[in-house]
């Protein structure tokens, strides 16, 4: 599936060419992992989007690599999206020193409506609290923003 989905990706934007310039929210995709990143830094450079985080991010996070949880508590790593499948709820803690634009998904597919995420001493939003997932099937995209110090909310 995940190799299906690279393939629909990369037919659809273009390939991202070494030294071209490119405006903001451009999308393209990498030679190297032939995932989709969008341009987030106008300009040009000559490092694959998928080694510069500074200037592009995953265009979907659905292509994040994903992982069952089947326990109660789960450390996450970036570029992961975590899928509950505890029959009790689950507590994933998001890393303690992310990297700018480091991304992580939690999807809800154990139906409760009580799973958490952890900050970690890290913001959430904004918020020094940490993130209860109150909905059955609810997913979230967390994003580290390094210069505001919060893991914000993106928009899938």
């Amino acid at each position: 599936l995940a190799s299906a989905e690279a393939a629909t990706a990369s037919a659809v934007a273009p390939l991202w060419v070494s030294g071209t310039v490119y405006a903001l929210g451009t999308v393209a995709w990498s030679p190297t992992t032939r995932f989709v990143y969008r341009r987030i830094v106008a300009g040009a450079g000559v490092t694959d989007p998928s080694a510069d985080a500074a200037n592009w991010a995953l265009a979907n996070p659905a292509q994040l690599v994903v992982i069952s949880v089947a326990g109660t508590a789960q450390a996450a790593a970036a570029g992961v999206r975590y899928r509950l499948k505890n029959a009790g709820a689950s507590t994933v803690t998001l890393p303690a020193a992310p990297a700018d634009k480091d991304t992580v998904a939690v999807t809800v597919a154990n139906g409760r409506t009580d799973n958490v995420v952890a900050r970690n001493a890290k913001l959430i939003g904004g918020l020094a609290e940490d993130l209860t997932l109150s909905f059955a099937g609810e997913t979230v995209v967390l994003c580290y923003d390094s210069a505001a110090g919060s893991w914000e909310f993106v928009n899938v």
